[in-house]
């Protein structure tokens, strides 16, 4: 894969001094957006969602909002806490923890897969089906 065939958007506020570096990342392929408004209009206009977050603890909402918008998910495997695996395994490609190498492999096979995020996974955890369960138990 060239430069020309991808890039990568960082997206984020990135506002840790351990995070300042990325500023600093100068390639015709990487484009830093920092913090933006509305991230729908990134999820729409990308082929692959990256989440290089080495180490994390609880859902990684930006994971489920990037499967719920269709996208195939590279994370490391200390990321998927929470993330329903049986609705959403095809759609997720796994690295070990700190394995950049597996990482960088993942991301070439996850932009060559096209397959739909499941029903099943929307079925879950669409805001519509949460508020329609929410309010049966309410009532």
């Amino acid at each position: 894969m060239t430069a020309n065939e991808y890039a990568i958007v960082i997206c984020g506020r990135n506002k840790l001094p351990e995070f300042q570096y990325l500023k600093g990342l100068k390639h015709e392929a990487i484009v830093y957006a920092g913090e933006v408004e509305d991230l729908e209009m990134y999820y729409a206009a990308a082929d692959v969602f990256i989440n290089p977050l080495a180490a994390s603890s609880g859902v990684q909402t930006k994971t489920m909002d990037a499967l719920q918008q269709g996208l195939n998910v590279v994370c490391f495997a200390g990321n998927i806490e929470g993330v329903p695996m049986q609705l959403v395994q095809a759609k997720m490609f796994i690295a070990a923890d700190n394995d950049w190498g597996d990482f960088a492999g993942n991301i070439v096979s996850a932009a060559a897969n096209s397959i739909s995020t499941p029903a099943g996974f929307f079925e879950e955890y669409s805001w519509g089906e949460i508020v329609n369960r929410v309010a049966n138990k309410i009532n």
